[in-house]
């Protein structure tokens, strides 16, 4: 199973934002966390990699804390990397934009490499199953010895009682944000169907811990 390159256009990427605080929870300390246990002095300049880079919110930080920073968004949607061009002009000499997926065998291959670092933040979980292992090597290949690797996003876990229990609180945080946010008082039966409707067109599928290799 792999992600729809499609889905990532029009009023969904006009929505990205929204959805993302209503969808997420705590996503900023996640996003500080990634950038946090970077194991740079602030002053180096460092070459970093953030696969598939969405609309720059990681990135944004990471040229926040690392002034001398050089880094490379690298996403399959054109218009999500439009709205990130945008968002980082504050930093433009130092941000480079690639249009590429993931889900490219070759993915990698006309990237400058060695990097310092490859993050990435809510978008592993559209990476082709079949093709795991070979993205993990070819971040590996990316890395200059030393380098780091984290991504954020969401896995399954390996037992059902704790997987019910988070997608419980998942839909919980949904529904509440909803009526704080929007006013809109939302059933979790109809959250949830709304969840498994918008994975399957866009090709999510979440694996547990033991298969990100």
């Amino acid at each position: 199973m792999r992600g729809n390159p499609d889905y990532w256009t029009g009023q969904q990427v006009t929505d990205y934002e929204r959805k993302q605080c209503l969808l997420v929870p705590r996503k900023d300390e996640m996003l500080e966390a990634i950038v946090a246990l970077m194991p740079f002095d602030t002053q180096d300049g460092i070459s970093v990699l953030d696969v598939g880079a969405g609309q720059g919110a990681l990135s944004a930080r990471v040229l926040e804390h690392y002034p001398h920073a050089q880094i490379v968004l690298f996403d399959a949607s054109a218009e999500m990397l439009a709205v990130a061009e945008k968002r980082l002009a504050p930093f433009a000499p130092r941000v480079t934009l690639v249009q590429g997926s993931f889900n490219d065998a070759e993915w990698g291959a006309s990237l400058a490499r060695p990097v310092h670092a490859v993050v990435s933040s809510i978008a592993l979980h559209y990476l082709d199953t079949s093709l795991r292992a070979a993205f993990f090597h070819e971040v590996y290949d990316l890395l200059a010895p030393g380098g780091y690797f984290a991504h954020g996003g969401s896995f399954n876990s390996e037992h059902p009682a704790v997987q019910a229990t988070w997608d419980r609180t998942r839909l919980e945080y949904t529904q509440r944000q909803l009526r704080e946010q929007e006013g809109r008082d939302v059933p979790l039966e109809k959250l949830r169907e709304n969840w498994r409707r918008e994975s399957a067109k866009a090709g999510i599928h979440r694996l547990r811990l033991n298969e990100q290799r």
